[in-house]
C-alpha cells in the first residue's frame, strides 16, 4: 500500500483510508524529533461520510465547503490513547485542516495539515 498526498479535500471520497502526518504527536511527545511524521504513517482513518457544508447549515464545523465523518482504524498506542481522550474532536475532519487556500493564520496553528490517502 502506498501513500498519496491529498492536494485538495475534494479528492477525498467515502470509503477512502486517510492518514494525518506530522502534527498529533506534539500533544503526547514534544521531544519526538520529526513531530510524529514517522509514527503517524501508521495511523489510519476511514472516511464514513463526506458532507457539503451547505447541506447542514446549522452544524458548526469550521469547514469552508466540505467536512468528513471519520473513524479511527489503527494507531499506535500513545496516539490512540490521546485520540480516545479527545474522541469528540477527531470524529470530524474539515477542509480547513486540509486545503491550503482555506487556511486563515489567525484561526489556528499547525493547519493545514498533511493528509495522505492510502492507495
Amino acid at each position: 500500500m502506498s501513500m498519496e498526498l491529498i492536494m485538495h479535500s475534494s479528492a477525498i471520497k467515502v470509503g477512502d483510508i486517510i492518514s494525518e502526518q506530522g502534527v498529533i504527536s506534539d500533544t503526547w511527545d514534544d521531544q519526538y524529533e520529526d513531530c510524529g511524521t514517522e509514527y503517524n504513517e501508521f495511523t489510519r482513518f476511514i472516511v464514513l461520510e463526506k458532507i457539503n457544508k451547505e447541506d447542514t447549515p446549522m452544524c458548526i464545523t469550521g469547514a469552508n465547503k466540505y467536512y468528513f465523518k471519520v473513524c479511527m482504524l489503527y494507531m499506535i498506542q500513545p496516539i490512540a490513547a490521546m485520540y480516545e481522550r479527545m474522541e469528540f474532536a477527531r470524529c470530524t475532519v474539515t477542509d480547513y485542516e486540509i486545503d491550503e487556500e482555506d487556511y486563515d493564520k489567525s484561526m489556528a496553528t499547525n493547519t493545514p495539515r498533511n493528509w495522505y490517502k492510502c492507495t
